[in-house]
């Protein structure tokens, strides 16, 4: 393309992985040596479910800045987390799931030590309210690096967080 960016647009009706159907596809994405764009990620349909993204970053030279957002929307999640080979089977973990939430934000800022990526998680499925938090610092290479995460299940059933973690 224009400037040395890559376009990329593919729609894919359906693709099966793990098991699952993947269907209404649709990514877009515009990338150059200064900027990756995702104007559109969008899987219409995985066992009830619906992935939506998109963002930006951008490097002028001090490393990435900018900002990606996701949603996940399900009535059930199990769908996705197959397709994500997240789940066995049943009777596990993932009974204590249901009508489901979840937006993740992905910033990126440069740093004079090096980038600084934080990732932000929040939603319910179910009973079940979930909440993390994760940065990643200083990660240029020959730095001093740190990752730090924190997060929480808060449930007002406390039979949903027993299922949860197979009990």
């Amino acid at each position: 393309g224009a400037n040395g960016a890559l376009r990329l647009a593919v729609k894919i009706g359906s693709v099966l992985l793990n098991g699952v159907a993947a269907e209404n596809i649709a990514l877009n994405v515009v990338s150059n040596a200064k900027r990756f764009e995702i104007t559109t990620l969008d899987i219409g349909n995985v066992g009830g479910a619906r992935l939506q993204g998109g963002g930006t970053l951008l490097d002028e030279g001090n490393g990435p800045e900018g900002v990606l957002n996701f949603k996940l929307a399900a009535q059930d999640p199990r769908g996705f987390l197959r397709l994500a080979g997240l789940e066995y089977g049943a009777g596990n973990w993932t009974e204590a799931l249901g009508v489901t939430q979840f937006d993740a934000k992905v910033t990126a800022v440069p740093q004079k030590s090096g980038p600084e990526v934080e990732v932000v998680v929040r939603g319910s499925s179910g009973a079940l309210n979930a909440e993390l938090v994760a940065t990643a610092r200083a990660l240029e290479k020959g730095s001093n690096m740190s990752l730090a995460a924190s997060g929480g299940l808060s449930s007002a059933d406390s039979a949903a967080l027993a299922k949860l973690v197979g009990v």
